[in-house]
This record gives structure tokens, sequence and C-alpha cells, in this order.
């Protein structure tokens, strides 16, 4: 079993979100997002078919006009996208910009949310406030129920909705089912698996016949069901197992399968032992140990208890967790203390959990770290930070204190290094054609008619990452923002300024040596793809990294060719990610290529020649 990986090392491209629904959804320009935030665009169609109020003339809310759509079957809807969700019904909806994120603003009172879990297309939801339970809000004459859009954070609306009670069949694509109080669980869209028709209901409310069990998804909400994973409240010789993506539970009878063994939970034949829940991970289902997140109590050895909404796709966060060995130690980097020991940092890899990993110093390259197939992450505080990195993280040059260690030359005073200044010959500042080729004049902090020539030089401003085209920008003497560019350097480069590493001069500041130690274990081949099903060998190291390591992770959807230059861990199992294109791994001394030839690219990543190739 292994843990999902977010730290495939990539640079991370940033893209502004500059509007949401374009057109007209008649409640004016630009109205104000649900968050208060003033929304850019508009949708195109219109979600409310009563007029600007939202209410009819006898003061019950207005009924809404959705068009029921089946969002796996092409152009279903005539105007918009279908978009919805499986426990909410799909309907047509105005499609949001492709720049648009979920949460953005589309409109008054509507944002733009994914068009089925999971999808990176948005489209404009016209979010209202309404009652899960009781409908209010919503037009129940008119047929309308109120359903929940998101969870994290709740957003509700008003959609026509069905009949079915709790307890009856529901399908994943198509209007609501469901009647009004209840949502659709326990389906599978892409397998057109149906689902059930559960009800909603207020945590803390005493239990009743049709609702023996409220499990928590949200502050004052929860889904009923007939046990509570945590609880103990099974008849003797069942236990509670999993019935839908919102935890809900259902008895089943003890089985005979031990911890981390397979099992099917409604088969009494492989359904796990007492104290044990049978967890769809993605080596398939196991039995593991529950636990609470909040109070974690996981005795097994190398265990953590993670979150189950790691495993079961829409599950509320923070609710229930499994015991399992995942091969690192998790924390929470949001918390105070995080879990992780006094020395070491707690790493955000996402969906609420960390992963602890002693501090390090990136700049020392394979001394980073210390342990075998360990790489060092640059990191600022529990996050990875390889911004600043575009510029290294050290300066080419000869080190100096003053003009006599310059061998006739003159030291060029800076700031930010780890020696006092620069060597470079002598020159006047604005003489033209004082110094060589590719060389400025750069007048000395203690007198502007001496200067020295450095390799670049020209002026930068040291607050603006990138400034010098790739370059290292460095202060001048005694200035917080007035730099010069220079050839920049990483210190645990080998071949560094030319080959030369001893002339690269490391910065000082904090950000360019604080680091995260992750990986550890046995390292993989990429050569031979040795990670087994579904997995990749990936490679950490070079530029900003300190030391290396080779790491199974979960391989990506891109064949050999693809342009992964936005995600360089989307590559298939024996492809690496090449100069922005997967490229198949190969061995520099047996080139066996079977498109291009076998390029050795160990010097970028700091192995040594004839390490690892790539197909190129």
């Amino acid at each position: 079993m292994h843990l999902r990986s977010h730290l495939r090392p990539r640079l991370v491209a940033l893209l502004l979100s500059l509007s949401a629904c374009p057109g007209d959804d008649g409640g004016g320009g630009g109205g104000s997002g649900s968050d208060g935030t003033t929304g850019t665009g508009e949708a195109t169609m219109g979600l409310d078919s009563t007029g600007t109020d939202g209410t009819g003339d006898t003061g019950e809310p207005a009924g809404v006009e959705l068009v029921p759509c089946d969002p796996t079957a092409e152009g279903s809807c005539e105007e918009g996208v279908c978009a919805g969700h499986p426990m909410s019904g799909f309907y047509c909806r105005p499609g949001c910009s492709t720049m648009a994120m979920e949460g953005t603003p589309c409109g008054s009172d509507d944002v733009c949310l994914p068009v089925r879990p999971g999808a990176p297309e948005t489209a404009c939801f016209d979010v209202r406030a309404c009652d899960l339970l009781t409908g209010d809000g919503c037009s129940l004459a008119a047929g309308d129920g109120c359903v929940a859009l998101s969870l994290e954070p709740l957003r509700t609306a008003c959609v026509p909705a069905g009949d079915a009670a709790a307890g009856q069949a529901c399908a994943p694509a198509g209007m609501l089912a469901c009647g009004p109080g209840s949502a659709c669980l326990g389906s599978d869209l892409d397998a057109s698996t149906d689902g059930t028709c559960t009800a909603w209901c207020e945590l803390g409310a005493a239990p009743t016949e049709a609702c023996s069990a409220c499990t928590a998804v949200g502050d004052g909400i929860g889904t009923c069901s007939e046990c509570a994973v945590l609880g103990d409240d099974c008849p003797a010789g069942s236990q509670c197992q999993l019935a839908n993506e919102l935890l809900g539970g259902v008895c089943v009878g003890v089985g005979p399968a031990g911890p981390y063994a397979p099992c099917s939970p409604f088969d009494e034949a492989q359904a796990c032992q007492a104290g044990l829940l049978c967890v769809d991970v993605e080596s398939g289902p196991i039995c593991l140990v529950p636990c609470d997140p909040a109070s974690p109590m996981c005795t097994g050895e190398g265990e953590s208890c993670v979150d189950v909404g790691l495993f079961v796709p829409g599950a509320p966060a923070d609710q229930l967790g499994v015991c399992a060995a995942v091969g690192v130690t998790l924390c929470d980097p949001a918390a105070e203390p995080t879990g992780c020991a006094a020395d070491e940092n707690c790493l955000d890899v996402g969906g609420g959990l960390g992963i602890c990993g002693s501090t390090c110093d990136p700049a020392l390259g394979d001394a980073a770290c210390g342990t075998e197939n360990t790489a060092c992450f640059p990191t600022d505080g529990s996050q990875i930070d390889l911004g600043p990195f575009v510029e290294g993280n050290g300066a080419c040059g000869l080190g100096c204190t003053t003009d006599g260690e310059c061998g006739g030359g003159t030291c060029l005073h800076l700031d930010g290094l780890e020696v006092d200044g620069l060597c470079g010959a002598t020159c006047t500042p604005g003489m033209p054609g004082a110094c060589g080729a590719g060389m400025s004049c750069v007048a000395t902090p203690e007198d502007a008619g001496v200067g020295a020539c450095m390799a670049g030089g020209t002026t930068c401003n040291t607050g603006n990452v990138g400034e010098c085209g790739g370059g290292a920008c460095i202060p001048m003497e005694g200035e917080a923002l007035v730099g010069i560019c220079l050839p920049p350097c990483f210190g645990q480069d080998p071949a560094a300024c030319g080959g030369t590493p001893a002339l690269c001069q490391s910065k000082t500041d904090p950000t360019w040596h604080e680091g995260t130690c992750i990986g550890g274990g046995t390292a993989c081949n990429p050569i031979e793809d040795d990670c087994g099903p579904g997995q990749a060998c990936g490679v950490v190291g070079g530029a900003a990294f300190g030391g290396h390591a080779f790491l199974c992770d979960d391989a990506g959807p891109l064949g050999e060719g693809g342009d992964c230059s936005m995600d360089s861990g989307a590559c298939q199992a024996g492809l690496g990610c090449i100069g922005g294109a997967c490229r198949a791994w190969c061995d520099p001394m047996a080139d066996a290529c079977a498109t291009g030839t076998c390029t050795d690219v160990s010097a970028g990543l700091y192995l040594p020649a004839d390490t690892l190739g790539a197909c190129v």
C-alpha cells in the first residue's frame, strides 16, 4: 500500500482567473458573489425564471426551471453544459470561462463549480440558501427540493426533485429522483450504478426508527444511516461498514479477513474481522483499523491515522480515518503542534495532510539529508517553494574582501553572498568599451569613479524574482533593493560555473537554505520500471533539490512525446519529463531506444555521467 504522492518536482504555473461566465443572467453587470467578492463575468442563460427577487406574489419561493441532463451522453444540453453531482442531480447550466476556478463568482449569488466531481471544467450554479432537511427556501409546491452542491464549504441550491422515498434506488444521472430532504448516495456515475435515496439529518437529534444514526458531514448536518463506524451500535456478531461516500454505515456480519487482508464488506465469507473496516485503497479493498482523526490511537508499527477522504472521493474531511502504514509519518500542517518531531517539518501534500521530514539545507547537495535515497525539497514553512530558485541559490565569481585579492583587479563589494565581494577587472564607469562583450562596468560603492567588470552586471531590483531573465540579482553593498545581474549557479551542482563549482558563491538569506527531507527506502530503477502496476519510477534531483531520490509514484496518462510541461509527473511508467515532453528512460551505455537516441541526462540531475539517459 502506498500514499498518493503530491510531491512531483515541478514549478507551478500560476493562472489568473480573469473572468468567469460570459453573457447575461438577467442579474445585472458584475454582481456581488456570495462571499462578498465582485463577479467579473455573468451567466449566459437564466437559472431563475421568476424575476429578480426569486419569490412569487404569494411570498412562496418561486420554482426553478432547470432542464435535467445526462453527463455521460454527448450533446445532452441544447444550451449550456450538463453539470451537477450524483447526490443532487444533473441539469443544463451555463458554462464558465476556462479560466474560472471552483468558487469563482459568475453572477449575483452564483458561483462556478465543477461540472461533475473531480472535473476541471466548471459551470455556473445558482446558489441559494435553503434547508436540506425541510426544503425551506425552495418552492415545495413547484416540486423543488433543497440539495447540497458542495459540502466543504456547504453550498445549497433549489432544483426540481423526484418523489422517491428514503431507501429507494436512484440513478446518478439526470434529475434527482429522491424526494425533498434526501440525497442520492452510493451511486457510480461512470459505471451507471444506482445509489440509494438517503435522508439528511440534524446532528444531535434523537434517533428514530427511520434514522437510527446520523453520520456527520459538516457543522450540524449529517446523513441518516443504520450505524456509525466509530460507534458501537450494531448487534452482536456484526459491525458497521461503509455504505456510501458520505460515510454512512450499515451493520454487516463479522468475517475472517484480518488486518491488511483483501475484503468484500457485504460478503460475510470475505468480510473483515471485528474492529476492522473494509476500505477500497488503490490496490483494492483491504481491512484496516478505523480511527478518529481528532484523537488518533493507532498502535501498529509505522501506522498513522489517514483520513478516509484520501481513498473515498467526496468523503467529508476530518470525520473518519483508518490506521495505515504508509511508509511516512503523517502530520497536520495547519495544527500546532503538527505531530512531527522537534527537528522535523510538516510538509503539506494537500487534502489537509502533511508528511514529516527532517529539516535540511538543499545547498548541501548529497550531504543535505544524510540518508540513502532521500532528497531535500526546498520549502517555505509547510509548502514546497521552488519559485525563487529560477535564479539559482548562488552567483558565479571569484570571492574577495579587498582589491589585493583580485590580482590587480577590483573587489566589488556586495551583500547577500557568503563572500564580501567579487573580483573584476578594474574599469571606469561610463567609458565606452571599458569591459569585454557581455560584461558591464559596475561602479564600486566606495568610489563611483572606479568600477569592476562583471559578467552581466546590469542593474536589477532584488525584489523582483526573475528580473535578470534567469540570472541572479545580487544586492549592492548597503542597498536593499538595488542589485546587479550575475551568472547564476546552484551550490550543489558539481558542474557549476563552467565546471568550477568553487566559484559558486552561495546566497546567505534563509530562503535558499530551508528544506525538508523526503524519501528513504529502496530506490526504484526508472530504466527497469520496477515499481509495479500503475506505478512509475520518478527521479528527484538537480536544480534546487539537494541530493537524489528515486521514488515510486502513480503513473500519469501521457505517452511518449506527450506534453508534460505543466506537470512533470504526468508521464506513463517508463517515461520521464525531459524538456517538457515525455521521453523513455534508457541506459546511456547501452542505447536501446525504439525512437530517438539515448542521450545522457545525468548532469542535469547532478548524477555521475552515464547514470541515466532519455530517448530524444
